[in-house]
């Protein structure tokens, strides 16, 4: 669900237990950018996070806090063009650990 009302993050994205309904987090700017604007255009069909378990933590800067790794599934609607989605995941993740 976007967080529209986000005043560090204008893509925000908020992550919740699909078993008890309760927020347990946001997804990481950058990548919030790509899901975000997915759930706009209605081209995410669904979207899954999966903990690695692995707690950091930022300090208390604009941002800070826990941070938990995580690896994200997303399910995009049949015709979504896969290789745009995946540039830009790349361009905002400057990663190269996205498998289409």
């Amino acid at each position: 669900m976007r967080e529209t009302t986000n005043a560090y993050d204008q893509y925000a994205v908020l992550v919740y237990d699909t078993t008890n309904g309760q927020n347990v987090g946001r997804i990481p700017l950058g990548l919030s950018s790509v899901i975000s604007n997915a759930i706009t255009e209605r081209s995410l069909a669904r979207s899954t996070v999966f903990s690695m378990g692995t707690l950091r933590h930022d300090g208390p800067q604009r941002g800070g806090g826990p941070k938990i790794e995580c690896v994200y599934l997303l399910e995009f609607n049949e015709g979504v063009d896969i290789g745009r989605i995946a540039a830009l995941l790349h361009d905002e993740l400057h990663s190269d650990n996205i498998f289409l």
